[in-house]
């Protein structure tokens, strides 16, 4: 089962730092030039891994493909503290942080024009490793990665 565990970072098991070989049960990634630079796409999965020296050092779970690069939504469960959190591309900001409680920062993007909203990051710091939630204009979930803190933030545009 496809699913991914907030308390250990984890997908399927896998935790960050483990060898990205730890999830080839997923299968091949759908870009093999991609690939062997370290980045993994799942599109059908709504999944992009993110790979150092072989060992898993992001997880990027995408509901809404911004990019139109052909991500289905994420298939999978989100889990923490045993509980199913549900996240779907409907999930709202107070459905996140209820789920994941405060984030650490949040950061609103507006247009320079008409500063209607564009996107709300929210930003968690957990131990060594950080979740980065994207919301988008209506305030739903697009994508949530899952990284080292020492890793430079980055967005997938």
């Amino acid at each position: 089962m496809l699913d991914f565990n907030f308390d250990q970072n984890a997908l399927c098991g896998v935790p960050l730092g483990s060898p990205v070989a730890d999830l080839s049960g997923l299968g091949p990634a759908d870009d093999k030039r991609s690939a062997r630079q370290g980045l993994f796409k799942y599109r059908a999965l709504g999944l992009e891994l993110g790979a150092e020296d072989g060992r898993l050092s992001k997880v990027t779970l995408i509901w809404v493909d911004t990019l139109k690069e052909g991500y289905q939504s994420f298939a999978g469960a989100c889990r923490r503290r045993a509980h199913a959190l549900g996240f779907s591309a409907a999930s709202t900001e107070a459905a996140v942080t209820r789920a994941l409680g405060q984030p650490t920062s949040r950061e609103e993007k507006r247009d320079d024009e008409t500063n209607a909203l564009e996107e709300v990051g929210l930003c968690y710091s957990h131990s060594g490793v950080v979740w980065e939630v994207c919301l988008g204009e209506r305030g739903t979930l697009l994508e949530i990665t899952v990284r080292k803190q020492d890793r430079p933030t980055e967005r997938r545009d």
